[in-house]
């Protein structure tokens, strides 16, 4: 698994109403992320648009 190798921090961010990408999957990546620098940001009402990465960065700044 690819994850298991990637040796760089990672920020993951994920929106709870994404209907492309199974919130699973963005589990099992953030869980075998080699490297021990590494962020899951979960945004409540975010879709699979760039209004998530809007709203995951304002969280990170306030954060």
């Amino acid at each position: 698994m690819f994850v298991k190798k990637a040796n760089y921090p990672l920020l993951l961010i994920y929106g709870e109403k994404d209907n492309l990408v199974d919130k699973k999957g963005c589990d099992l990546i953030y869980e075998n992320w080699k490297h021990q620098n590494k962020q899951y940001v979960l945004i409540a009402n975010g879709s699979h648009e760039k209004s998530t990465v809007t709203q995951a960065s304002d969280i990170l700044k306030d954060g």
